[in-house]
């Protein structure tokens, strides 16, 4: 072998030849499968928590304007022009 073979010889492990190379790419396939798969697993959960969070917002908002509604029915009618709050005050003595 002569100096200028020795330039020509590519010696990184991409380019040498192992048995287990194949293996170790379908390992490394199958977690970067794994991985991505687990990606789309946790957006999905994201967007349905998000859906469940809008709908539970809006259910407490409808159920405290329903509660608003009811408080509002019960309350006495308040005096509030001069004549009536003059008018009631001669009635309490």
């Amino acid at each position: 072998m002569t100096g200028a073979d020795a330039n020509t010889q590519d010696t990184s492990p991409a380019v040498t030849t192992h048995p287990l190379l194949g293996v170790v790419g379908v390992l490394l396939g199958g977690l970067i499968a794994l991985g991505r798969a687990a990606e789309l697993l946790g957006l999905q959960v994201h967007q349905q928590a998000y859906t469940l969070a809008i709908s539970d917002s809006f259910l407490l908002l409808a159920t405290c304007c329903v509660a608003c509604l009811v408080v509002v029915s019960f309350m006495s009618k308040v005096p509030t022009q001069y004549r009536q709050v003059t008018a009631a005050s001669v009635e309490a003595k």
